[in-house]
């Protein structure tokens, strides 16, 4: 398989940055965070939608990316551009030892500045396990709609074994 477009998807803590880290390596293609587009500096400061929008198209205008993250509805042209959706929907339970792992070392994007407080780990938790059953956007559903509407091909990742296979089968 060869793709020069990638978007890893999927909820937080199911290891989309480390998977771009690993694909950029492997393929020799830069890989973007969404969470730079969204923060003008990491999560204290937002752009405006429209800010969002703009560095989001210089992105998906290159000839190769691979791009991480998790949004809503104003993704939906990385989905219509993309060769290849990597989606890692791991087992909840899986997502929730990352989750709290991360917490515990001080790892939680976006909870640099928040780490002290559980209440912020337990609503990420909450947040997480609704990302197969509500209706939105930013669920399960609202990105295979995505998917499905731009004929992308897509990849989900459900455990470590489909994973090496398909860290094997690319090139």
């Amino acid at each position: 398989m060869k793709f020069n477009k990638i978007y890893i998807i999927g909820p937080e803590g199911s290891g989309k940055s480390t998977l771009a880290e690993i694909l950029s390596k492997k393929l020799k293609i830069k890989h973007y965070d969404l969470d730079d587009v969204v923060w003008s500096h990491r999560y204290d400061i937002k752009r405006s939608h429209e800010a969002r929008l703009k560095r989001m198209s210089s992105l998906i205008k290159r000839k190769k990316w691979i791009i991480e993250g998790i949004f809503g509805g104003w993704t939906e042209p990385i989905f219509k551009n993309a060769d290849l959706v990597v989606m890692l929907n791991l087992d909840y339970h899986l997502i929730a030892k990352n989750l709290i792992r991360n917490f515990l070392f001080g790892k939680s994007k976006g909870m640099e500045k928040h780490k002290t407080k559980l209440s912020n780990l337990i609503k990420l938790l909450i947040h997480v396990k609704k990302y197969r059953t509500r209706d939105h956007p930013k669920s399960y559903s609202g990105h295979m709609e995505l998917i499905k509407k731009y004929r992308v091909k897509l990849i989900e990742i459900k455990n470590n074994r489909e994973l090496t296979k398909f860290l094997e089968d690319l090139r």
